[in-house]
């Protein structure tokens, strides 16, 4: 596990860069540190959660348009959609609740080796204005999340604000059911009996990529 934590580090690191303004839009990577991620849930004993760090992947943001949380508007948007895409990617084994046991218990139940990583494609984000400057832009983001080989549509509010040296800090949450993904809730000893909801609680720091060697 631990070998596969350090890789997972290494390939996240390497995802940070310095800026990209291009014709064709701007791309960000997320940086090596900053990210958070959490998941939330019950059991018959008590409440139980997971935490992690590593949240991989690219943001894209279609030309002409720019995020700037410290004025009143988004640069370039027209309307209310913002045609933005991006993969996030978190390794499940990153995911740690402190007890070994739960750890495993839950790994397993989400079938870990065969689906090492959760995985969100973003399709497009809604603008919720107005919105008052140097405070976190309001959207809807309407995307897909795979887990366990499952993929279901989910739509979810998040918040995007600016950070120090052109990066991004996208903020969300989202309640779900492990059944929909075919994970069963995962059952300890035959004690511990965990409930069907849960919640996945992110924030993720993305920072402009470099610019491609000419």
């Amino acid at each position: 596990m631990k070998k596969s934590l350090t890789l997972s580090l290494i390939i996240t690191g390497a995802m940070f860069a310095a800026p990209l303004l291009a014709d064709d839009g701007a791309r960000f990577r997320a940086a090596p540190t900053g990210s958070e991620v959490r998941i939330d849930g019950s059991a018959n004993v008590h409440d139980w959660h997971m935490d992690g760090t590593l949240i991989g992947g690219t943001f894209d943001l279609p030309a002409g348009v720019t995020l700037d949380s410290t004025q009143a508007d988004i640069g370039g948007l027209k309307g209310d959609r913002l045609d933005a895409h991006a993969t996030a990617r978190i390794p499940v084994n990153s995911m740690q609740s402190g007890t070994e046991g739960m750890d495993s218990v839950m790994q397993q139940a989400m079938n870990q080796p065969t689906y090492p990583a959760i995985v969100y494609k973003l399709d497009t984000l809604t603008f919720k204005g107005p919105h008052t400057a140097n405070t976190p832009f309001q959207f809807d983001a309407k995307g897909e999340l795979s887990l366990n080989g499952v993929t279901n549509q989910v739509t979810m509010p998040v918040t995007i604000e600016n950070g120090d040296k052109g990066k991004l800090k996208i903020v969300g949450s989202v309640p779900l059911k492990m059944t929909a993904f075919k994970v069963p809730p995962p059952v300890k000893l035959h004690l511990f009996t965990t409930v069907d909801d849960v919640k996945i609680s992110f924030k993720w720091v993305v920072a402009p990529a470099k610019p491609a060697a000419k």
